[in-house]
């Protein structure tokens, strides 16, 4: 007989040290999205400040296909910190967000990097 042991939340905000990358993207979009307004409607389920994070963030970590976005937002805890208890996005939502804010995302994504130049890191 097999016995299942119940599941309890896991704090992911104490797994997830402070100088950690997505700690850095989740407080530039913050700055930067209050700079910059996103175009594009919203979808069911999904904020678009949080697409913007992942999408960032997956790149950062060299995650460029859709589906191991979506993937990685179920299964990695750095992910499901920037989800924040938002159900994980699809790579069609993803796909739309990037269609519908290509130059609004090339802004964003300039922005860090020139941040992150002139901050050496």
């Amino acid at each position: 007989m097999r016995i299942r042991q119940i599941a309890l939340p896991v704090d992911v905000e104490a797994n997830i040290p402070e100088t950690a990358n997505v700690r850095v993207i989740d407080t530039l979009v913050n700055t930067l999205t209050s700079q910059i307004k996103v175009s594009g409607k919203k979808r069911r389920g999904a904020c678009q400040t949080t697409l913007l994070k992942i999408i960032l963030y997956g790149y950062m970590e060299q995650t460029t296909s859709l589906r191991r976005i979506e993937k990685a937002c179920r299964r990695d805890i750095h992910f499901q910190w920037l989800l924040q208890n938002e159900p994980p996005p699809s790579k069609s939502t993803l796909g739309w967000f990037i269609q519908e804010n290509q130059e609004y995302i090339d802004e964003v994504f300039n922005k860090i990097v020139q941040y992150l130049a002139e901050e050496q890191e």
